[in-house]
Formats: structure tokens, C-alpha cells, sequence
């Protein structure tokens, strides 16, 4: 895949992500009203909000890797075992393969790193100007939102 595509691919898929997570939001409202399925709903648009954030995790990647050095390859790949590992854990709460409170230690263990990366993202756009400023905001809005 060439860079140029890499980066049109990657802007979609933050772009569907913002709306899984829209989503999910929504059906986490939803159910804490009406239970069931929103909850499950609502796990499903958080499994996919976090899948479609791995090709921007990548993108990011292959934009500042040049400029920053080892520590961005370290983060990138924990953030996408992170995306990798939470949303695994919800889809397998939507199965009920594991319960609500393991889907917090795979949710919880797996986002860390993934709040990390956000944090990572703001800076390199914000401090270091290697990335758009909007995606600066953005990561610094879904890092204060969380």
C-alpha cells in the first residue's frame, strides 16, 4: 500500500470510527434507560470504533516515524495490541465467551495503551507540528474526553 493511500484509507476509517464511537456513546445511553440490546449495541460500536482506529495508528506512523525516533514503533504497536486486545474483549462479552467484569481487565489493560497513543498524537501534531493541528485536537479531545 503506498503512503498516499495509506493516509486517504486512514482518514476514512478515523473518519468512521469518530461515528462508531458516536454510536456506541448513543446505545451506552440507551441502555443504561432501556437495557438490553443496547448494551450490546454498544459494545459492538466500541469494538469497531477501536478496529477502525488501527490503520490511523499506522498512518501516524508512517508520517513522524522519520522525525521521532524508536519510541513512536513502541507505542504504535502497543496501541494497536491495546485497540486489538479491547475490542476482542468486548466482542467476546457480545458472545458472552467472558463476562462484564473480565471485559474490564481486557477493556482496561487494552486501552491504556491506546490513551497513551492519543496523548502521543496530540503532541507530535500540537507540539511538534509533524502532524495536521486538527489531528492534534482531535486526539487531545478524545484523551480529555476519556
Amino acid at each position: 500500500m503506498t503512503t498516499a493511500l495509506l493516509m486517504r484509507v486512514a482518514g476514512v476509517s478515523a473518519l468512521l470510527a469518530l461515528l462508531a464511537l458516536l454510536l456506541a456513546g448513543t446505545f451506552l445511553v440507551l441502555f443504561f434507560r432501556r437495557g438490553q440490546p443496547y448494551g450490546s449495541l454498544n459494545d459492538f460500536f466500541s469494538a469497531l470504533a477501536l478496529l477502525l482506529l488501527i490503520l490511523p495508528a499506522a498512518a501516524v506512523y508512517v508520517v513522524a516515524w522519520n522525525d521521532v525516533g524508536w519510541w513512536l514503533l513502541l507505542l504504535t504497536i502497543a496501541a494497536v495490541a491495546g485497540m486489538a486486545l479491547a475490542a476482542a474483549g468486548q466482542l467476546l462479552l457480545i458472545l458472552r465467551i467472558i463476562d462484564l467484569r473480565t471485559s474490564f481487565v481486557t477493556g482496561g489493560v487494552g486501552i491504556a495503551p491506546v490513551l497513551a497513543w492519543l496523548g502521543g498524537t496530540a503532541w507530535l501534531a500540537l507540539a511538534q507540528h509533524l502532524l495536521p493541528e486538527a489531528v492534534g485536537w482531535f486526539g487531545a479531545a478524545a484523551l480529555g474526553s476519556a
